[in-house]
């Protein structure tokens, strides 16, 4: 072999081990097929026994770090999956919960239904209250209080029909039943809220 190819295997050599150096930064790959590879070059006489050794060495020392490293990371992991599920949790309870307090239902809709068409009958709507009643299919009868012109509030008993008109009625019925409460707090809320430019 000439003196030319021996300078020019040199520099292949060192062109190997300079680029599977490179690529083992940039990729992750394990170390026993790290070792491998610089084994099959070790028995293909471009690494040197002693840069062999050096590499296992190398590579056996990094691979309980890195183990100890994922395993230190896995737990965080965890925990964070599990406090972002708690969160979404918490969210989706309280949202439930919000659109219950602002939701009406059953004999509440159709008695908030009924006493904005009922309001709408008085001189000043927007200060008709639901005092107390009872749902009928879809028709109420209701303690209805509303303030006159001079400002004074008076209560009397009403019968709504479906469509909204009322009469002034004087039936027990007024009193409200224990068989379905109507809650009263959250219609005249609303009520107060869908009458309020009236």
């Amino acid at each position: 072999m000439s003196e030319d190819n021996k300078l020019l295997e040199t520099k292949d050599t060192d062109s190997v081990k300079q680029k599977l150096s490179e690529s083992t930064d940039n990729m992750s790959i394990s170390a026993a097929d790290e070792i491998n590879k610089y084994h099959q070059l070790y028995k293909d006489g471009i690494l040197t026994e002693e840069e062999f050794n050096q590499k296992k060495a190398v590579l056996l020392s990094q691979q309980p770090e890195e183990i100890t490293s994922q395993k230190k990371k896995t737990p965080s992991i965890r925990i964070s999956k599990a406090l972002i599920a708690g969160i979404c949790v918490v969210a989706v309870i309280l949202l439930a919960i919000f659109i219950n307090m602002n939701t009406l239902s059953g004999s509440d809709k159709v008695a908030y239904d009924l006493m904005v068409k009922a309001a709408k009958n008085f001189k000043f709507p927007s200060t008709v209250k639901l005092v107390n009643g009872t749902v009928v299919e879809d028709t109420m009868f209701a303690n209805i209080s509303a303030e006159n012109a001079l400002g004074v509030r008076s209560t009397s008993c009403y019968f709504i029909g479906k469509e909204g008109y009322i009469l002034e009625s004087n039936s027990s019925a007024c009193l409200g039943s224990d068989y379905d409460p109507l809650h009263i707090d959250k219609i005249n809320k609303k009520l107060s809220k869908e009458l309020k430019d009236y």
